[in-house]
């Protein structure tokens, strides 16, 4: 036991010798909440479109879900090319161009409903691209071997922070602050 206790403060200390110094580990922990969040606000857009659109509750529901299911497939997708040697680097820089651009057609306004729908669609699978090849890429920026699980864990628990200051939690603050809009009776 005096072992084990020896063996997790040497890797302990590692681990906080090193990562606070490593940018890298940094840059991929900030990543992924502003990717999770983008994914967010795009689809938890969809419900007040498919009303301003005219559909009917469950036909937004099923074209909502559709949207949330690509997102898997995109991650699955992404393993499968990761596996087969895929640059990352490009991985990335061309689903962030995707995502940039399909988020653009999506919410101008300009065309009929399927032709901004469709870039939802894209950007659902394209953003689930993300994740897996951040995850791959977390794995090799960490300092060390003894630090992968700290700079993995550190990637999550930034992406949590967005659940508090990401989309949902920002537009309620922005609602009230313009409209004096409040959960108050």
């Amino acid at each position: 036991m005096t072992w084990l206790v020896a063996t997790s403060q040497r890797t302990w200390a590692l681990a906080c010798d090193s990562l606070p110094l490593c940018p890298g580990s940094w840059l991929i922990a900030l990543a992924f909440p502003l990717c999770s969040s983008q994914w967010l606000a795009v689809v938890g857009f969809l419900p007040p479109i498919f009303r301003q659109v005219g559909f009917a509750v469950a036909a937004a529901g099923v074209t909502t879900a559709l949207a949330a299911g690509l997102n898997g497939q995109g991650k699955e997708a992404i393993g499968r090319l990761l596996a087969q040697c895929a640059a990352r680097g490009r991985v990335l820089q061309a689903a962030d161009f995707t995502m940039s651009m399909s988020a653009v057609v999506a919410f101008d306004g300009m065309g009929p409903f399927c032709l901004q729908y469709l870039p939802v669609l894209v950007f659902s699978v394209v953003v689930g691209h993300l994740p897996g090849t951040l995850f791959v890429v977390s794995v090799r920026l960490a300092p060390g071997n003894h630090t992968v699980s700290t700079t993995v864990v550190r990637m999550q628990q930034l992406s949590f922070l967005r659940q508090l200051f990401g989309p949902p939690p920002l537009v309620a603050w922005l609602a009230v602050q313009a409209l004096g809009v409040s959960g108050r009776g």
